[in-house]
Parts: C-alpha cells; sequence; structure tokens
C-alpha cells in the first residue's frame, strides 16, 4: 500500500484545518498579510499600517516628451496637497509607503482655449484608459502624427525608479499595464462607436465595465519603500520624443488637455519617516 496521500485527500485537510482556524479567530496567511505582518514587525508600535495607494497625474503639454517625472510627495506641507491634479494622492512628509504594485492609466479632459488650462469641475469626472484607446485619443495632427499612436510610446516605455542612492529599476517595461477592457456585456472597448466631434473623446468607453481591478495591475519585484521627506526618481522613459497632446490642430487641440496617471500600490506607514526601521 503506497503512503502517499492523494491530492484530493490533501486538499480536504488545508479545507478542515483553515475553517479551525477560523473558528479560533486565526485568519489565512496571504501575500498581503504576509507583507503587513513584516511592516509591523519593522516598525514601532505607534505606526500604523493600512493598505492604500499614491497617484500622481501628469498633463501632457503642446511639445515632444521622452521622460515623464512623477512627483509622488506632499514636499510642502503648510501649502497642503502640492499636486498636478486635485485627484493626486501624495505621500505626507512624515509618513512612509511601501510599493508593492503598479497601475498605469490615460484620461482626456476639456481645456480652455489652446489647451492653456482646464475647465473647471471635470476632474471627478475622468474616464481612465488604460491602453491608448482610438476612440477617445483620436487626434490626427497635420505635423503631430496619430494621437493614439503617439500615446502608444509611454506602455512601450521603461520605468525607472531610484530611492536614494539605489536604482531598484532600470528599465522595468510597461507593456505589462497595457489592458483593453471588456463591457458588461462583452463588447470590447476598442469596438466602441466613437464620438470625436465632443470635447473629452465622446466614445470608446464603456460606461460600466468588470471592476476587476487586478487585472489593469502590475506586482512590484522587488518591494521597495518611499520616503515622503527622501530623495525618489521616478520616471517613465519614452524611446524617442513624441507628442503625447492632442494632435487634431484644426478641432481639438485647444478644447482637451491628456494626462498620463501612475499609480503605486501598497501600504502607507503613518509617522513611519519619523520612526527607524528596526534592522532586528
Amino acid at each position: 500500500m503506497s503512503n502517499q496521500i492523494s491530492a484530493d485527500t490533501l486538499h480536504k485537510m488545508r479545507m478542515a484545518r483553515m475553517q479551525q482556524d477560523l473558528k479560533k479567530g486565526v485568519m489565512p496567511m496571504n501575500q498581503e498579510r504576509a507583507i503587513l505582518q513584516y511592516l509591523k514587525g519593522v516598525y514601532d508600535e505607534d505606526v500604523i499600517v493600512t493598505k492604500s495607494w499614491l497617484s500622481n497625474a501628469l498633463p501632457m503639454g503642446t511639445g515632444t516628451q521622452q521622460s515623464l517625472k512623477f512627483n509622488f510627495q506632499q514636499t510642502n506641507q503648510k501649502a497642503g496637497n502640492v499636486s498636478n491634479s486635485p485627484t493626486d494622492n501624495l505621500l505626507n512628509m512624515v509618513d512612509t509607503f511601501e510599493v508593492t504594485g503598479f497601475r498605469l492609466a490615460m484620461f482626456t479632459l476639456p481645456s480652455t482655449a489652446a489647451g492653456s488650462g482646464l475647465v473647471a469641475g471635470n476632474y471627478g469626472n475622468a474616464v481612465k484608459q488604460y491602453y491608448p484607446n482610438p476612440n477617445v485619443f483620436f487626434g490626427t495632427g497635420l505635423a503631430g502624427g496619430t494621437e493614439y499612436l503617439n500615446l502608444n510610446n509611454v506602455f512601450n516605455g521603461l520605468l525607472y525608479v531610484k530611492i536614494d542612492s539605489t536604482v531598484f529599476f532600470e528599465s522595468m517595461q510597461l507593456a505589462d499595464l497595457l489592458k483593453v477592457g471588456n463591457t458588461q456585456q462583452g463588447t470590447a472597448l476598442s469596438t466602441v462607436a466613437a464620438a470625436p466631434n465632443t470635447v473629452d473623446g465622446g466614445g470608446g468607453r464603456a460606461q460600466f465595465t468588470s471592476g476587476d481591478t487586478r487585472a489593469i495591475e502590475m506586482d512590484c519585484t522587488p518591494m521597495f519603500m518611499l520616503n515622503g521627506s527622501g530623495k525618489n526618481d521616478i520616471n517613465i522613459n519614452l524611446f524617442e520624443a513624441t507628442l503625447l497632446c492632442p494632435t487634431d490642430t484644426a478641432v481639438n487641440v485647444a478644447t482637451r488637455i491628456n494626462f498620463v496617471e501612475l499609480q503605486l500600490l501598497g501600504f502607507l506607514c503613518q509617522g513611519g519617516a519619523k520612526q527607524g526601521v528596526r534592522k532586528a
């Protein structure tokens, strides 16, 4: 008789153990709980650790871009949340943030004449795109090329992360963050009819999607920590200088502004910059 335990029996044993742990109030360990447990072990007890996110959306000017430099730090507390967008979520000077993943989005918003400023009250209406949707970024400038093709440069670009003097990522590929979603009826967003006469791009977007945000995230390996008062360089480097603004000079360059938004996912350590991380 074999002494080996079948996969089915092993699965039943694990499920029975999990049910016993739940009755005792013990939650099964997963990656997030393991990271949370680690962070609580290296910080003092008065540092509150919670799952959170950081975000910075950069407006794309009318000139060419080759490097997008993101800032996730609230460097001036007296001035409040110093950012390019009221929807940004920046790191307080006294806190730290353990980064476990990334999310990359694009959106376009109505602007005033010649793209000199945004029309007030539209940030909260932004419809995030997780690929260069040709039905939203539909510009075809006479000298600027095709808008959605230009925006492909971002997802074909490379992420550079340097914290203090340590380079964590020299050239991480961003292609894994390119996601074309489906509507609830299963229709690909890329096939939704365009409405290019509207100032915000109009078509090519669904009112409701699956809501599966995990599908638009990429894990960060290795993890790294931002310090609210430290030196952090996080850039997207493009292979060549290109226009990332609306390129339909005849119609839309004066009526909207494009944004590229990078989100950092992970754990906020409130007061972490004031407390030294325990080495043992």
